[in-house]
């Protein structure tokens, strides 16, 4: 997990089996961290695309069939010039959407899929796998 594995307790070491066991409890729990932090971040930037082009539908500043169909999108890496034009934009969305209301919705999607597992039918679903 996370490219680390634990060094083993020098054999010098004394300890009861409490403190073993306490151990060996603690490294099963960060097995599964790696799958959590890719759900919360499919999730997250799923919720933030949403918001973003749910407001520019609002606005009626954005056409939705321009993203459908044979639309090629460009690798981030390939993305220097646009980006560096988009700055003052993105600051006003976090201003404005990501900190008023996306982080809190996103807390509470963490909070919900932590209480009934994060991949219940129940929860909507929020992002598409490719």
């Amino acid at each position: 997990m996370l490219g680390a594995e634990p060094l083993p307790l020098p054999e010098s070491v004394k300890c009861s089996a409490g403190i073993l066991r306490l151990l060996d409890w603690l490294i099963s729990e960060f097995e599964g961290l790696g799958d959590v932090v890719s759900v919360a971040s499919e999730n997250t930037a799923s919720m933030a695309f949403e918001g973003l082009i749910g407001s520019l539908l609002r606005a009626e500043r954005f056409d939705l069939s321009v993203l459908e169909g044979d639309f090629q999108y460009v690798p981030y890496e390939g993305l220097g010039e646009e980006l560096a034009k988009i700055q003052e934009a993105k600051i006003a969305f976090f201003e404005n959407f990501w900190g008023p209301s996306g982080k809190g919705v996103d807390r509470a999607l963490a909070v919900t899929a932590a209480e009934v597992g994060p991949f219940s039918c129940e929860l909507p679903l929020l992002f598409v796998s490719f």
